[in-house]
């Protein structure tokens, strides 16, 4: 109850600089909400998209191809991200793409959102040592996380982030593969290999015309295979192509591995969601579109799943009026609505989700990947599980970061109040006798430098008082 307090509080939190409260509307409705969340939840499922790199600088899709080189030519991004320009059509323009678009990936740096998200795992989604020192026996019951991200630009890896735990859906650009069709290169077992590039290989880019010419040399040239402006396949000598699913793409090497290990941290979130009563899951789309909609498609069948599994032996209302919802998912994004629906009375939730699934699964069988809309969100936005906060993926990430540093120090100085003989002598002198709202108050009149300087106080305090016990 404190920590829900304490995250209503901090919406009237104060600024880094002046100090002065910032305005409520800086703050969206949504964000109280996502921080105690990610402060209850057992499971964090990130699910990233274009606008989520687009914070790092990196363009989205709509301008990739917004540049005078392209437009003369009367090209888009759709007309370029084609396998057909490595056979059929120039291959400098589809090196000068690739190769241009590999460079900037590799010379912008993965912006704080990275940064924060990994201590949120380290700190609230990671397995306990005492859980690792028992062993995987009890693996179902431990809290986890994962990503899965439609972007190619491979900034989970560099930032960090166990690999094992991230699913590429559309690959990456650190990858490589051979461009043969099926059957065409001589060595069988070639066809599902990829080759990374060596540190610090940068394709050489006519900066004008945007071509990859094939007698230029490329930066930082290593090994027999990317020592050319155009790397050739080692076996059959046809080019390499990035390891990326491209529009009608037939010839994709998808990483295997890395899904299967997905689809067995779903079942198992899942199944611990099923079983433990007070456990929950947490999804943060960040900067998903509906140009190419696979992330939002994904989440929204992960979110009707675990509803239809969690609540399949209690009636539909009942569970969902619940008070902390199994699941829920936080969809941020630019052009997202910024709202926080409220939770519907019994009456409207009297629905079979199952029927809004199958209607939906029957449309998008015949379609292709990059054609499919997203399942129809009415049903889980008025169940209160997708909730809409409009804003930069970064701006709010990291507002939400700040409200859980906040709730986290509510609960410390909550058991503070709680354990200290002399805070009743300084409730009655501030004339406010309930502990927790003299812990409000008390919070709407520090700064964060004043907060973490009393934290640090507290906790030097607390390690003194152990050293002069041990004696």
């Amino acid at each position: 109850r404190f920590a829900v307090r304490s995250s209503q509080v901090a919406v009237r939190m104060r600024s880094a600089k002046g100090g002065k409260p910032a305005s409520a509307a800086v703050v969206s409705r949504g964000v109280p909400a996502a921080a105690v969340a990610i402060a209850r939840g057992d499971f964090l499922l990130v699910a990233a998209g274009a606008g989520f790199s687009h914070d790092s600088g990196l363009p989205v899709y709509k301008d990739i191809a917004r540049v005078a080189a392209y437009e003369e030519k009367g090209l888009s991004y759709g007309d370029l991200c084609r396998e057909v320009w490595f056979h059929k059509e120039d291959p400098e323009v589809a090196f000068g793409f690739w190769g241009e678009s590999y460079n900037l990936y590799k010379d912008t740096n993965p912006h704080k959102g990275y940064t924060i998200l990994k201590q949120w795992i380290a700190t609230r989604f990671s397995p306990k040592d005492d859980d690792v020192r028992k062993g995987s026996a009890n693996r179902t019951e431990q809290r986890d996380w994962f990503v899965y991200t439609s972007n190619v630009d491979g900034h989970f890896r560099r930032a960090g982030f166990n690999i094992d735990q991230v699913c590429e859906i559309h690959g990456s650009v650190d990858f490589w593969q051979c461009s043969a069709r099926s059957g065409q290169c001589p060595a069988k077992d070639n066809q599902k290999k990829v080759y990374s590039p060596p540190v610090g290989f940068r394709f050489n880019i006519d900066r004008k015309s945007l071509l990859a010419k094939r007698d230029s040399k490329p930066l930082n040239t290593k090994g027999p295979i990317f020592n050319r402006n155009q790397p050739q396949c080692p076996e059959c000598r046809r080019s390499l192509r990035p390891n990326v699913m491209l529009f009608g793409d037939t010839n994709f090497v998808a990483d295997e591995q890395s899904e299967d290990r997905y689809v067995e941290w779903e079942e198992r979130m899942e199944l611990t969601l099923e079983r433990k009563e007070h456990s929950s899951a947490v999804v943060l789309e960040l900067g998903c579109g509906l140009r190419v909609p696979s992330v939002r498609i994904e989440v929204e069948t992960v979110a009707r799943d675990t509803l239809k599994r969690c609540h399949k032996k209690s009636s539909l209302a009942s569970s969902v009026l619940r008070r902390v919802p199994k699941i829920q998912v936080f969809r941020i994004n630019l052009n997202e609505a910024d709202e926080c629906e409220t939770k519907p009375n019994a009456f409207d939730v009297q629905i079979e989700i199952k029927d809004e699934t199958e209607v939906n699964e029957e449309k998008s069988n015949d379609a292709s990947e990059c054609n499919k809309k997203p399942i129809e969100q009415t049903l889980l936005s008025r169940l209160g599980i997708i909730k809409g906060i409009k804003g930069k993926c970064l701006d709010t990430i990291e507002q939400i970061h700040k409200m859980l540093q906040r709730i986290e120090f509510s609960k410390f100085l909550s058991v503070f109040i709680n354990s200290s003989r002399a805070i009743n002598d300084l409730k009655g002198e501030f004339g406010i006798p309930d502990k927790d709202k003299f812990a409000e108050t008390l919070l709407s009149f520090l700064s964060y430098e004043e907060i973490f300087s009393l934290r640090k106080t507290c906790r030097a305090m607390k390690q003194r008082l152990q050293e002069t016990s041990n004696h």
